[in-house]
């Protein structure tokens, strides 16, 4: 059957219209193509996938996009489906995309026959399985995707429950033709009653928990769900059916081996019928990845924080050993006071005085390594002072910076200004910025740090220059990037500047660099101040 696909209809009346929705809604590349290889008819996913559009793909063969390594085995198998040897494949290859970059897909072919059992064209449904290579930047695109696929997938549903039974009664064949497209999709699709008994699944989710469709019909959704995702499972099973339509909703299933699988649902309500039409994907995938990316900056943030202290562990040492050493010298002078009972109450109590501001400095300087090392990426963000989180910081590195004789310039108007923030996290954001401005005065005549403060009607953040030599402007542009360094080999991990912008950025805040005229750099962050 040939026809020219037109623009989507919001409620398609015919089975035709209702194929060509399907087709152009649908969340992975469809195409027809000629036995010789074609492609007669595409779908914009495709043309997504590939990056060419639909004009320049009617114009090519698959043999001109697939991969060379990969051509000899699609075409053997096409034969083989063509010779009817099989009925259908499915096989990962690679596209060679418009701009020439390769992607990996999954190909699973079919082949449709004319009323005098010739082949006619071939159905093909493509599936983008690229490796993510930055896993952070990828998984959000895989949400950002996710989210369009659910108003893709709800509309359809929509349109689906709408014309079902009159399509049932008006051609026979609209039943094989639905079932073919729930049977090939990669996602879990189910219709439940409000009872969230199913009705009917696809084989896709059957596999996915390992039993058959038949020992799934009829069984309660909640029998297969992690004990504790029912509840609310079930919260948002009754928010479904008050709104009719639920998005991006999470949970987990035991399969019938016992293996958790995450799930990612979006689903209508139809009230009428009392069912509900659900989608769901697999994010077990992306649930690995989150939890290793989380393990990886854990101990990234660790090396990061470890390198830090590393390098100023003699200064810290001088720091503590100062007051140490002025204690200890006023307590002899204390102990022979009392042997020799020429204790003078006026002249005691400096003494005294003395020793507490040691003691209190020590104290700082031991309390803010200790709330340092401390792992502060799971807590709370909460309002917190910007003149405490900076004066902790520098109570550990400031001795650091005297000993190298770098004038310091400290704000003096932090007083009541506020960020949300964890503060042991931006604590390492400031000394990863102060380590590299040290790093980069080094053989830098009067050395200087600036520090300032920066005030939006929103946010508030500090400005920290140097007047060293600067970074190249070619240079500039990889900064933030993970294990890129200015540094000498050895002398730096790379990783500072990279952990910094990805707290600022989960605290909703903004890091960037600038050219500190006439010479030096200047970094800035921004956070919310409400």
């Amino acid at each position: 059957m040939q026809f020219k696909l037109e623009p989507n209809p919001l409620k398609p009346n015919s089975l035709e219209d209702k194929f060509k929705f399907t087709f152009n809604q649908a969340a992975v590349g469809m195409a027809h193509v000629h036995p010789s290889g074609r492609f007669l008819l595409v779908n914009s996913k495709f043309c997504e996938i590939i990056n060419y559009t639909k004009t320049e793909l009617l114009l090519l063969d698959f043999q001109d996009i697939t991969h060379p390594d990969d051509l000899d085995k699609d075409v053997e198998l096409a034969q083989a489906v063509l010779a009817g040897k099989i009925q259908t494949y499915t096989i990962e290859k690679r596209y060679i995309c418009k701009d020439a970059s390769i992607k990996w897909v999954q190909l699973t072919v079919s082949l449709v026959r004319n009323n005098h059992n010739e082949p006619d064209y071939y159905i093909s449904v493509i599936e983008d399985i690229d490796p993510r290579v930055k896993m952070q930047i990828e998984l959000k695109k895989s949400k950002e995707l996710l989210e369009a696929r659910v108003q893709e997938r709800t509309k359809e549903l929509r349109a689906l429950n709408s014309n079902l039974k009159k399509e049932v009664e008006e051609k026979e064949n609209a039943k094989d033709l639905i079932q073919s497209f729930f049977m090939l999709s990669n996602d879990a699709i189910v219709i439940a009653n409000w009872d969230k008994k199913f009705i009917t699944v696809n084989k896709t989710f059957a596999d996915m928990l390992g039993y058959t469709i038949e020992e799934l019909i009829g069984r309660s959704a909640v029998d297969f769900i992690h004990p504790d995702d029912t509840s609310s499972s079930a919260i948002a099973a009754t928010k479904n059916r008050d709104t009719f339509h639920l998005e991006n909703f999470e949970n987990r299933y035991i399969s019938k081996t016992g293996e958790i699988i995450y799930f990612s649902w979006n689903a209508t309500a139809i009230k009428a019928e009392r069912l509900i039409y659900a989608v769901g994907r697999n994010i077990s995938s992306l649930k690995a990845i989150e939890n290793e990316l989380a393990v990886e900056r854990l101990k990234m943030i660790t090396s990061s924080k470890m390198n830090a202290l590393g390098r100023m562990a003699a200064d810290i040492a001088h720091e503590i050993n100062n007051p140490l050493t002025v204690i200890y010298g006023q307590t002899i002078l204390l102990k022979e006071s009392v042997e020799s009972k020429s204790i003078n109450l006026n002249s005691v109590k400096p003494v005294f005085e003395q020793i507490e501001r040691m003691s209190n400095r020590i104290l700082n300087i031991v309390n803010s390594l200790r709330s340092f090392m401390r792992d502060g990426s799971k807590d709370p963000f909460k309002t917190t002072s910007l003149k405490d989180i900076l004066e902790e910081t520098l109570a550990f590195c400031l001795g650091n910076i005297q000993s190298k004789g770098i004038k310091l310039n400290i704000p003096n108007n932090l007083n009541n200004v506020f960020v949300v923030a964890r503060d042991v996290q931006i604590s390492q954001v400031i000394l990863n910025i102060l380590n590299n401005a040290i790093d980069a005065l080094e053989n830098i005549q009067n050395p200087t740090i600036q520090i300032e403060l920066i005030k939006t009607d929103t946010k508030a953040g500090l400005v920290i220059s140097d007047n060293a030599r600067g970074i190249k402007p070619e240079l500039q542009i990889n900064l933030f990037k993970p294990f890129f360094t200015t540094k000498e080999i050895g002398s730096g991990t790379g990783l500072g500047l990279s952990i910094s912008k990805t707290i600022i950025e989960e605290h909703g805040g903004t890091i960037y660099y600038q050219d500190n005229q006439p010479c030096g750099s200047r970094f800035i962050f921004l956070l919310k101040t409400k």
